[in-house]
């Protein structure tokens, strides 16, 4: 049975009441964790928290800070990772899609707009967090491979006839395989140019060997 995935934490900052109940309700119903701001700096404070979101759908024009503003702020704070923003604004037109692409934004909707545009962007950008996420869970196990590596001197006690390594609980294993239970790397396989000549010579020949 597959895990259920964990609920991603949205933010729909909008001044407007209406648009905010109506994204709520559209974010709800996809099943995200969904929290609210009237106005920009209730928008910002929102990232001061531990648990801050993830998706952020983001009024231009609001009052306090304007969307741009904190596009700004959560770039230079988070950098490009882990926050993914949605403008929503009634600016169309490239000029103003570039502004705030430039911004920081990762992506630009125009409202009013069709529920299924926004849909396809949403999940969307919640296709880009979870890829992101799964990554850095790479990343942080890799590391910690490393970090285990370093403990122990950097070395790894490797069999010397047939190139297995011991694990952690004293038994021995591929060294892929170690690598693949540890990170997560998958390894294919092929043949280098250097091993290419020696591999033609182990082919049969033509005529059956003789």
């Amino acid at each position: 049975m597959m895990k259920e995935k964990e609920r991603l934490r949205a933010l729909v900052a909008d001044d407007d009441p209406s648009m905010r109940m109506t994204v709520r309700h559209l974010l709800e119903k996809w099943n995200f964790e969904v929290r609210e701001a009237n106005d920009g700096w209730a928008a910002w404070r929102a990232f001061g928290e531990e648990d801050f979101p993830q998706l952020v759908i983001l009024d231009w024009e609001m009052p306090g800070l304007e969307g741009l503003e904190i596009c700004r702020r959560i770039r230079s704070t988070f950098g490009e990772e882990g926050i993914h923003v949605i403008l929503l604004t009634m600016k169309s037109g490239t000029g103003s899609c570039v502004r705030g692409l430039e911004a920081g934004a990762d992506d630009y909707i125009v409202k009013p707009f069709e529920v299924e545009e926004f849909r396809a962007r949403v999940f969307s950008g919640e296709r880009i967090l979870r890829m992101r996420e799964a990554l850095a869970g790479k990343i942080r196990d890799l590391e910690g491979t490393l970090a285990d590596i370093r403990t122990k001197g950097g070395m790894i006690s490797s069999c010397s006839c047939c190139g297995k390594v011991r694990s952690e609980s004293g038994g021995w294993e591929n060294l892929e395989d170690y690598l693949t239970r540890r990170t997560g790397v998958l390894f294919s396989h092929t043949v280098c140019p250097d091993c290419y000549p020696t591999t033609k010579e182990l082919e049969p020949s033509p005529e059956g060997g003789k």
